[in-house]
């Protein structure tokens, strides 16, 4: 019994020596991915698509909501007997907006 429990202990220890091990490894890991993306993009776009600081870009949002609410009652002599109440949204929104894409050595320094 006493060896079994022993057994327990060690495969525990080395599964958290595994896991310890696998959680510092994701930051080189991440990185390593991250680096590829950038690389792949990089030859997919002549270089421009991933400089920092290369890229100008502005937009504007103009967004109009519209609600209105109806309400009906149906009186019968002295006494409102039922009610219908209706509502309708409209929303409308237009988006203006450039972006540009400096070529690599034209990029700001600052």
């Amino acid at each position: 019994m006493r060896n079994r429990a022993q057994i327990m202990v060690e495969y525990s220890v080395l599964i958290g020596i595994i896991v310890a091990a696998l959680i510092s490894m994701q930051v080189y890991v991440k990185r390593a991915a991250q680096g590829r993306i950038r690389s792949h993009t990089e030859q997919l776009s002549g270089g421009r698509a991933y400089s920092p600081g290369a890229m100008n870009s502005a937009s504007v949002v103009d967004r109009t909501v519209v609600e209105s609410t109806a309400s009906v009652g149906v009186r019968i002599g002295d006494r409102v007997k039922g009610s219908a109440t209706s509502s309708a949204t409209n929303v409308q929104q237009d988006t203006e907006g450039f972006e540009e894409i400096l070529p690599l050595g034209a990029e700001p320094r600052g």
